[in-house]
């Protein structure tokens, strides 16, 4: 803004300039703001979904603990419905899966796997489906989907799984060698005190192989 000599032209300059200006001003003003609180609520909602979210799963979990079959699909399904894209939508469905195939109804688990694979961005999660749909898969005879999952399970982290299922593959194809390979590289990258050991163990020995 310009120098001006007495006080009052700087009073009608500032007038002038905020006649010319300060619609723009407000505006800016008010976007900014609408900006800020709109994150703030934005933020507050998501953390309420996941909140909510997180409740029923652990409704889930409880009832999966004891063994309740059709109050975990109930609330697996409204995971999925209601949070689709969250975490807990994703555990429910595998949650589902499972007591699917304890009820003899793999044709549903496969439906509840496959959503998570394709729904999921943790690679981690994804990982487990695949590795559990694949070996829906296997008992099913679709061994070439079932590697093609191994391959990816192990590139999600899960190698030994993915190594010990591809085994199981090979085996069922005939490839007694391979599979015997497969075990033994699924041994060598399991960690120390691992659980899966001595079943892995029991396969190489069942093919004749050294531990």
């Amino acid at each position: 803004m310009e120098a001006y000599v007495t006080e009052d032209q700087q009073v009608e300059a500032i007038k002038k300039w905020w006649k010319e200006n300060g619609s723009s001003i407000i505006v800016g003003v008010v976007l900014g703001l609408a900006m800020v609180f709109g994150i703030r609520t934005w933020n507050d909602w998501r953390a309420h979904k996941a909140e909510a979210a997180s409740e029923i799963y652990q409704q889930l979990a409880v009832e999966l603990q004891k063994g309740q079959a059709m109050p975990v699909q109930q609330l697996g399904g409204r995971l999925m419905e209601e949070y689709p894209t969250s975490v807990y939508a994703m555990l429910g469905a595998l949650a589902e899966a499972a007591v699917m195939v304890n009820q003899g109804d793999p044709v549903s688990a496969r439906g509840r796997l496959e959503w998570v694979i394709t729904q999921t961005s943790e690679p981690h999660i994804k990982g487990l489906a695949e590795l559990r749909l694949g070996r829906l898969l296997l008992e099913q005879g679709d061994t070439a989907r079932t590697v093609s999952l191994c391959a990816s399970a192990a590139a999600a982290g899960f190698q030994a799984a993915a190594d010990e299922l591809k085994g199981d593959v090979l085996r069922a194809q005939g490839d007694n060698k391979g599979a015997l390979g497969a075990y033994s590289a699924s041994l060598a990258a399991l960690p120390a005190g691992s659980e899966m050991a001595a079943n892995l163990r029991l396969k190489i020995d069942d093919l004749g192989g050294v531990r």
